[in-house]
């Protein structure tokens, strides 16, 4: 509850990129790129690399596109 209300009120856009806050590509951004301009200093190229490798090429390019798209627009 506490990780959904932090969430909630400095990235609520996150929640529309990963619906699953547990998951493994959830997980990893929120632990190496907490906060926007930590994900902001990340191109969509570098982003989709390590998301491929945090979730074994589950998630990749798209999902990092529309992570950095949400980040510039919030």
């Amino acid at each position: 509850n506490q990780l959904q209300a932090l969430l909630d009120e400095y990235f609520p856009e996150f929640r529309e990129v990963f619906k699953n806050l547990l998951g493994k590509a959830a997980q990893w951004v929120l632990r190496h790129c907490p906060f926007l301009p930590y994900i902001l200093a990340w191109s969509v190229e570098e982003l989709a690399k390590q998301l491929k490798g945090a979730t074994n090429n589950r998630v990749g390019l798209r999902r990092a596109g529309i992570l950095k798209e949400a980040a510039e627009n919030s």
